[in-house]
């Protein structure tokens, strides 16, 4: 089940102020975070108590008059000791990282650090203290504890130590150095949806007239106002982490790489912001810079939204945009459906004076992770084989539901069972799934059918009817479900079995059939009027896994279900557990 995660951020100031140099640490502060909303692309999420709580347990840390110390003499300092607890409901994961000063005069390769993880999820560690760092050779977020899981109700506890390193000059002194400590939490969200993950989501800074995109003349002057923020569903990314690029065309027929904005040649500027998770998952996003020699330019504008999300192997078809009459258009970008991406399309327009604008949509491919197959693919009314070409390798969860009994009346024939487990697939390996069909039955007294049969693919059909008329005295039973299997070649993976039929009305109750796979037929009114057995059995482990027909005054069993576990794990079977006709879900679950 995905994870999505809601981030937060706490700050535990560290100041440092100079005599010779005077370190100050002050904790304690809480925060509360009691109801939050994560949105993806299409719903929201509602999560329940996330709180974290953080104390100091001894009083503030004051170093009065430190000078340059040894990596020995700096361990053996008094340390900032400190507790994170997860007062919240769910799982929390958490890093901490420094927010360095902009006013420091103490340069940070003369700052040294560390820490030991003395507690955690309340139990006592023996980890030994972190080797000393410097400052400056930490990551470009000052982040030094990253991913760390506190489950709810639980503490954890850490020590750091802060040094000036021996190889400070003897300037250093009167210097100041200040920082804070900053915990970012995130809180994971089971959300029932199945999503291999969600790209990241990349926010520009907007000018002061609200606009994330710009029109200068030549030789004015362009300052790119940046990126406000990136956010991931299970990445802690920054600013730091976004990649930016610069393309430019002069009139819309072709496009080039430039190392950066040049104000005294006109044209249009595309400024590609670009960020990768950990799950390979990319975003990115367009700041267009449209430099003109007159003032007057031409308009454009979208038609539909700037951000389109499609599903991979689907069609895209290309709103387009709206410009004034006699202007030309030129499109750059091509959006490749067969792979997952973000696709950028550009619009430049061009007026008679010469003058350009543009716009661009971007075009979000998602990967396709999930194939549902259906009893009627085509709407015919019939079951039909079908299959599925694995797209490239990986691991797949394989899913299987069996068609339910047909039923009599207001008695319903037994459910369908259900079988799933995961199994290593090559690309281009051809699996073939044939879904089993309700059984037929009987709505209402004074219907009249001779026999109910039973569904696609090995469901046994109902006992007929007893005495060959719509009186309503001797009913036909209901056929029984077929099954649902899912194989390679002659190599059966696993089978969802159907369910027995309802038995039908009369005097004397004949035999319901037995299931194999496939569900019994339930009974007829005549001892001599039996239900027919499922089929199927010898293809789904030689295992009886379909439901038996029902009788006058015995109600239907559920099929259930088979998995072949010499060839996948995390098997399950369950009984009893569809209505209607069977169906199949494969779902890519990793490489």
């Amino acid at each position: 089940m995905k994870k999505y995660k809601l981030k937060k951020k706490y700050l535990i100031p560290i100041i440092v102020l100079t005599s010779l140099i005077t370190f100050f640490i002050i904790f304690g502060t809480s925060y509360a975070f009691f109801t939050a909303s994560v949105t993806s692309n299409d719903f929201v999420i509602t999560t329940g108590n996330l709180k974290l709580n953080y104390t100091k347990t001894g009083n503030v840390v004051n170093l009065s008059n430190t000078y340059p110390l040894t990596n020995t003499q700096g361990l053996a300092t008094t340390g900032y000791t400190f507790n994170i607890t997860n007062n919240g409901s769910i799982d929390t994961k958490y890093q901490i990282r420094l927010e360095i000063d902009s006013n420091n005069t103490i340069p940070l390769e003369y700052v040294k650090m560390a820490y030991v993880k003395t507690k955690e999820n309340n139990t006592d560690t023996n980890n030994s203290i972190s080797e000393p760092i410097l400052l400056s050779n930490l990551d470009a977020t000052n982040t030094f504890i990253k991913n760390q899981l506190i489950n709810p109700t639980k503490t954890d506890s850490y020590t750091l130590k802060f040094w000036i390193d021996f190889s400070a000059p003897n300037d250093i002194q009167g210097k100041t150095f200040k920082a804070t400590i900053v915990i970012d939490s995130i809180q994971d969200v089971e959300d029932g949806y199945a999503m291999a993950g969600t790209r990241p989501i990349i926010t520009l800074n907007k000018y002061s007239d609200g606009n994330i995109d710009r029109h200068i003349l030549v030789n004015e002057q362009f300052t790119d106002p940046g990126v406000l923020s990136v956010k991931d569903d299970k990445d802690l990314l920054t600013e730091e982490d976004v990649n930016i690029t610069y393309d430019y065309t002069s009139d819309g027929t072709n496009l080039s790489q430039v190392s950066g904005i040049d104000t005294t040649t006109p044209g249009i500027y595309y400024i590609n912001y670009e960020v990768t998770d950990s799950d390979n998952l990319t975003a990115s996003i367009t700041r267009v810079v449209v430099i003109n020699n007159i003032p007057s330019i031409p308009t454009i504008a979208l038609i539909g939204s700037h951000t389109i999300t499609i599903e991979q192997y689907s069609t895209f078809t290309d709103p387009g945009v709206t410009v004034e009459s006699n202007n030309k258009v030129a499109v750059i970008g091509e959006v490749k459906t067969i792979a997952p991406g973000t696709y950028t399309v550009r619009y430049i327009v061009i007026d008679s004076n010469g003058s350009v604008n543009s716009v661009t949509r971007n075009v979000i491919v998602n990967e396709k992770t999930v194939w549902e197959f259906a009893f009627d693919p085509d709407g015919d009314g019939e079951g039909q084989v079908q299959t599925f070409e694995v797209p490239h390798d990986g691991t797949y969860k394989l899913e299987a539901w069996g068609g339910q009994g047909g039923h009599y009346k207001t008695t319903d024939g037994g459910e369908g069972g259900y079988a799933t487990g995961t199994i290593y697939l090559e690309a281009n390996t051809v699996l073939t799934v044939i879904i089993g069909g309700k059984g037929q039955g009987i709505s209402q007294s004074g219907w009249y059918t001779n026999q109910n049969l039973g569904g696609y693919n090995g469901g046994g059909a109902g006992g007929p009817d007893g005495d060959g008329n719509d009186n309503g005295q001797q009913e036909a039973g209901g056929g029984g479900g077929g099954y649902t299997i899912i194989k390679n070649n002659n190599v059966s993976y696993l089978c969802a079995g159907g369910g027995g039929g309802a038995g039908g009305y009369g005097a004397i109750s004949g035999s319901g059939g037995a299931g194999s796979a496939g569900g019994g037929g339930g009974s007829g009114p005549y001892s001599n009027n039996n239900g027919e057995v499922g089929i199927g059995k010898e293809n789904c482990g030689n295992t009886v896994i379909g439901g038996n027909g029902g009788k006058k005054s015995t109600a239907p069993t559920g099929g259930t279900g088979w998995v072949d576990t010499t060839l996948l794990s995390n098997v399950s079977t369950s009984g009893s557990i569809n209505t209607g006709n069977g169906s199949v879900k494969i779902k890519y679950i990793s490489e």
